[in-house]
């Protein structure tokens, strides 16, 4: 185990803390850009973590304990971090903890775009990738369900498949107001 990955809500905003025991640092991945220093933008439930985390790995003897504890945290600077998207920040939250691999933004290639419209269509990709994978992931207790629609709408004709999607659209876009 290198690195250990926390996805973290608070107030309604999904960001990823990483603990990475190779290299004793605990880095910060949040696609929101944030003005003012750690505490006064995530408060002081990162130390709070922190502090189990430590308790953890003092209760099992890793050697990365001590510089865990003290090391300082930092947020990863991030090309495509946003200022406007107030929406998609569990989309990008998982889009982190599946490529980040340490090291910071050096390196780090996701092949995400910065905050345009082409963003937009990329996080609606990964939003489709990743609901899908929930979906018809082998723990999910409602997969035959989802199999059983999907081959239902499939055996309608194109205009009538059409018809629902654009109606999931509206509902979805109606719901994310």
């Amino acid at each position: 185990m290198t690195q250990l990955f926390f996805p973290f809500l608070q107030n309604r905003h999904y960001f990823c803390v990483v603990f990475n025991l190779k290299t004793n640092v605990v880095e910060i991945l949040d696609n929101m850009e944030h003005d003012g220093d750690i505490v006064d933008v995530y408060g002081f439930d990162i130390h709070i973590l922190r502090s189990m985390v430590v308790q953890h790995l003092r209760n099992i003897g890793h050697p990365s304990t001590e510089l865990i504890q003290t090391v300082e945290v930092s947020v990863i600077e991030m090309k495509w971090r946003t200022r406007d998207n107030f929406t998609d920040c569990g989309v990008f939250c998982m889009l982190h903890m599946e490529t980040y691999m340490g090291g910071g933004s050096r390196g780090w290639h996701t092949g995400f775009t910065t905050e345009v419209p082409g963003q937009k269509k990329q996080i609606e990709n990964l939003r489709m990738k990743y609901c899908t994978k929930i979906l018809l992931s082998e723990q999910n207790s409602c997969k035959q369900v989802v199999e059983e629609e999907v081959a239902n709408l499939f055996s309608l004709s194109p205009s009538t498949r059409s018809k629902f999607k654009t109606q999931a659209y509206v509902t979805r876009n109606f719901r994310l107001r």
